[in-house]
């Protein structure tokens, strides 16, 4: 799967709404000064763990390790409904431990985005620990969300009939910014970096589908419906978070 995903890097998907999905992410970017991590990080642990513990307003918190987002935390509230966010905690109890404890200390460059999940397209195969996310964000030709949607098609089948225990999910940005590239979220989740070293020979199982040099077809294909690709490493901070580290699958479904 890493392979696939930096050939996917390699080649020079944009998303709308998507009316009636469920599986809906928010996810905040924080920046913190050196002299606040501490007071930021004990804070937000007992704020995560205190108003976002459980169901859809629950909380993972990621630090990021690779990129121009390098340092900074990625706050991931969900997955629920659009509905959810009218019965997330906003009392003044909630409002106030944040604004005072964790807020104040925050940078001023601050990123919230939200997320639809592909339930066809993902891979949840079994249930796992969440421990590390290697995070694609994908732009998409204008008007090519659909070619591009058939290439993710014909690759989840690839996973789905040859390497049947790879885990990733693909997500669809639900208030797109034609400017931010963030048109589609690919995540692999994996828990040892050997993984991005290893070779599954995507192209030769492709090829075992669909026919040989197909493979090929598909990344020229690709070409022509991507424009670019920025990659990260997340890395899952249990202190930090309000949810544990187990994904159940079926809440992947």
């Amino acid at each position: 799967m890493k392979k696939l995903f930096y050939l996917l890097l390699l080649s020079p998907m944009v998303a709308f709404s998507q009316a009636g999905t469920e599986l809906i992410f928010e996810i905040a970017t924080h920046s913190v000064s050196r002299d606040n991590v501490a007071q930021v990080e004990h804070a937000m642990g007992a704020h995560n763990k205190k108003y976002h513990a459980s169901g859809p307003n629950g909380v993972r918190v990621y630090t990021v390790q690779t990129g121009h987002d390098s340092g900074k935390y990625k706050w991931v509230m969900g997955p629920g409904p659009w509905s959810a966010l009218d019965t997330r905690q906003a009392d003044d109890s909630h409002n106030s431990d944040w604004s005072a404890n964790v807020e104040r200390y925050l940078g001023e460059e601050t990123n919230a985005e939200y997320i639809s999940m592909d339930p066809a397209l993902s891979r949840f195969p079994a249930d796992f620990n969440v421990d590390k996310l290697f995070v694609r964000y994908v732009d998409v030709v204008r008007g090519k969300m659909s070619e591009a949607k058939e290439i993710l098609k014909k690759i989840t089948r690839v996973y789905t009939e040859k390497r049947p225990g790879e885990t990733y999910g693909i997500y669809y940005n639900e208030i797109p910014s034609t400017s931010s590239g963030r048109d589609i979220t690919i995540v692999s989740f994996f828990d040892k970096y050997a993984w991005m070293g290893n070779d599954d020979g995507f192209d030769a199982k492709y090829d075992e589908i669909f026919g040989k040099g197909s493979a090929a077809a598909m990344w020229t294909a690709w070409q022509a419906v991507t424009v670019a690709q920025e990659c990260e490493i997340w890395e899952y901070q249990e202190e930090l978070s309000g949810l544990p580290p187990l994904v159940k699958a079926a809440e992947r479904k």
